[in-house]
C-alpha cells in the first residue's frame, strides 16, 4: 500500500476508537437516565402497595368503627393512589427519554467523520 493509503487506515482506525470511547459515554448517560426511570417505578409500586393496605385499614374500620374513621383511612388510601400515579408519570418520563438506547450523536458523528474523511482523501489523490 502506498503512504496514503496507510494514512487513511491510520485516521480511520483512530476515528473508530474516538467514536467507541463517545458511544460508551452516550449510552452509560442514557443508562443513567434509565436507571432513574426504574426507581421511580418502584416507588410508584410501592405506593400503590401502600394504598392496597390503606385500602384494607378502610375496610376493616368500615366493618368495626363508625363511618368517619373509615372515610379518613378512605381519603388517605386517595392520597396513596395519587402519589403513585404522579411516580409512575415521573419514571415513564425518564424512561421514555432514555429510549431508544442508541448512541444518537455518535452515529451522525461518525457519518460526518466518514464523509469528510472521503473527502479528504479523494483530493489528496486529485
Amino acid at each position: 500500500m502506498d503512504e496514503t493509503g496507510d494514512g487513511l487506515i491510520a485516521q480511520l482506525r483512530e476515528l473508530v476508537r474516538n467514536e467507541i470511547v463517545l458511544a460508551r459515554r452516550e449510552i452509560g448517560g442514557k443508562l443513567q437516565g434509565l436507571a432513574f426511570g426504574v426507581v421511580f417505578l418502584a416507588a410508584a409500586l410501592v405506593f400503590a402497595l401502600l394504598s392496597a393496605v390503606a385500602f384494607l385499614i378502610a375496610g376493616v374500620f368500615l366493618l368495626s368503627l363508625v363511618v368517619p374513621t373509615w372515610a379518613a383511612a378512605f381519603i388517605v388510601m386517595i392520597a396513596l393512589v395519587i402519589c403513585a400515579a404522579i411516580f409512575g408519570l415521573v419514571a415513564r418520563g425518564f424512561i421514555a427519554r432514555a429510549m431508544p438506547l442508541v448512541p444518537e450523536r455518535t452515529v451522525a458523528s461518525l457519518k460526518r467523520e466518514m464523509t469528510w474523511t472521503k473527502l479528504r482523501h479523494a483530493f489528496r489523490l486529485t
